[in-house]
């Protein structure tokens, strides 16, 4: 049934780890030991049958992969796990750039129980235990489809040791049963449409209890998501409760939910901070945040006409180009709604409008602990959605290189301070994906795949459409 399913409650043994001496051992008494819940059969059939292999319409050369436009380099990071570099896209015959590298940078997990044997469980993944040093192999069929290329990596430990991991990772086509676009011309009774297609790049770690799926995901029409999703099993401590109407059940639920007889689910948080080197069209760039906001119209209107309207109100966009990096520490707020671009003002197209690729934000979940809180002080990057500095090469990781030996504050807090320009440089973005596990009972005993995402797409990069003169099909009505 697992390990994870039968925790031994209640005691703890602190070690001095420099000095190698057992400095306490606490024991808050006797919890009878969870059930666990019931076993999974990892021989299951699957619902749908297996298709055949499908014609690959990507290409691997080493660490290089093509597909469609696309053209990418992929490595697996043994700290963060899968690395994008040079990802750029053909128009027509010009091969422009959009980003230099891209990958996570840091994940951050604290729980929400005070007690002595939890309140130091706040993991910072990436920099404590590493990603791509976890990566499992994936099965064809199962982890990703049974038409998947896959991709093996080579690391090197801490004694100078060099070992590959075989299938470590997988790059596949897929067609998501979604239009990329659809319209219908009720004058030829007919409909044009084009089928979503898209390459996927993935990769999955073992972090102890969890599992993540990490996917990159390239679009025909021209956009690149990042997307995570958390699976494995649930955190859980032993309690004396066995259902909700024990006397013991509101004190044994205070920080988290009953998801089984004696089983304690305990609340907490996922943060998965990326770090995005952009260089749209080159690396001179800048951060514009286009600001949506309500006007009131006077009797002039907003064209200075002269021209009444019966309109009182409408919206407007106000961009505004931040200069400096405390002008881009950025929260999403749906009452002042924003779009976030990365433009190159050198570079325009066709009606003259600088070329940008637009950061759309998915899950935004903030963290909702104070400076004070010294959990918080470790990862102070979930402070916010989106950061951007300045590219410099030895800024890699959101909260520091050595987060597991610091007090707190170093990364981004610690390198923004100087507030440096942003503007007509080479930036980079830090984006946090956050979101609040109140854990259900359809969590247990293992927990189905809950995804979240971002989105990076063309924004005035190209003069149309990329597919809209591509694949039309025709249906007659």
């Amino acid at each position: 049934k697992g390990l994870w399913g039968r925790p031994i409650e209640g005691l703890v043994a602190v070690v001095d780890y420099d000095e190698r001496k057992l400095v306490e051992l606490i024991d808050t008494g006797p919890v009878p030991i969870p059930a666990g819940g019931p076993a999974v059969n990892p021989d299951q059939p699957d619902v749908m049958p297996a298709q055949g292999p499908a014609q690959r319409r990507f290409r691997i050369q080493g660490q290089w992969i093509e597909w469609d436009k696309w053209r990418f380099h992929l490595r697996i990071d043994p700290r963060v796990g899968p690395v994008l570099s040079q990802v750029s896209i053909l128009d027509g015959d010009r091969r422009r750039s959009v980003m230099y590298q891209g990958s996570i940078s840091e994940m951050f997990v604290p729980y929400m129980d005070p007690g002595d044997t939890w309140y130091y469980r706040t993991y910072l993944d990436v920099g404590e235990y590493g990603v791509g040093s976890g990566g499992v192999p994936l099965r064809r069929g199962r982890d990703c489809p049974e038409d998947a290329a896959l991709v093996d990596a080579a690391f090197v430990d801490e004694g100078g040791t060099i070992s590959t991991k075989t299938g470590i990772a997988c790059i596949f086509e897929r067609t998501t049963g979604d239009a990329a676009w659809s319209h219908y011309e009720v004058r030829q009774g007919a409909s044009l449409a084009r089928r979503h297609t898209e390459l996927v790049a993935r990769f999955i770690v073992w972090l102890g209890n969890y599992d993540y799926v990490i996917d990159w995901i390239f679009t025909e029409t021209g956009s690149l998501k990042g997307r995570v999703g958390a699976t494995g099993i649930v955190q859980v401590k032993g309690v004396a409760s066995k259902d909700m109407a024990a006397k013991s059940a509101a004190n044994d639920t205070a920080y988290g939910r009953l998801i089984a007889p004696g089983t304690v689910a305990v609340n907490h948080d996922h943060f998965f901070g990326f770090r995005l080197d952009l260089d749209v069209d080159g690396t001179n760039n800048g951060m514009l945040i286009d600001r949506v906001r309500k006007v009131d119209l006077d009797k002039s209107g907003p064209d200075k006409t002269g021209r009444d309207s019966p309109r009182k109100q409408i919206w407007q966009v106000f961009p505004h180009k931040a200069k400096v990096e405390s002008e881009a520490k950025l929260n999403v707020d749906p009452r002042q709604p924003a779009l976030w671009r990365v433009i190159n003002p050198a570079v325009s197209n066709g009606v003259g409008n600088p070329v940008s690729y637009q950061l759309r934000p998915g899950m935004t979940g903030m963290t909702l602990l104070d400076d004070a809180e010294p959990a918080h002080r470790r990862a102070a990057f979930t402070a916010y959605n989106l950061w951007v500095t300045p590219y410099q090469p030895a800024e890699r990781y959101a909260a520091g290189t050595y987060p597991n030996r610091h007090p707190g504050g170093a990364g981004l807090p610690e390198w923004t301070a100087s507030d440096r320009s942003i503007t007509d440089t080479d930036i980079v973005l830090w984006y946090t994906i956050g979101l609040h596990h109140v854990v259900r009972a359809e969590d247990w005993p293992i927990m189905p795949l809950v995804e979240s995402e971002f989105e990076l797409r063309p924004f005035d990069f190209f003069d149309a459409n990329p597919t809209a003169t591509e694949g039309l099909r025709s249906t007659d009505r």
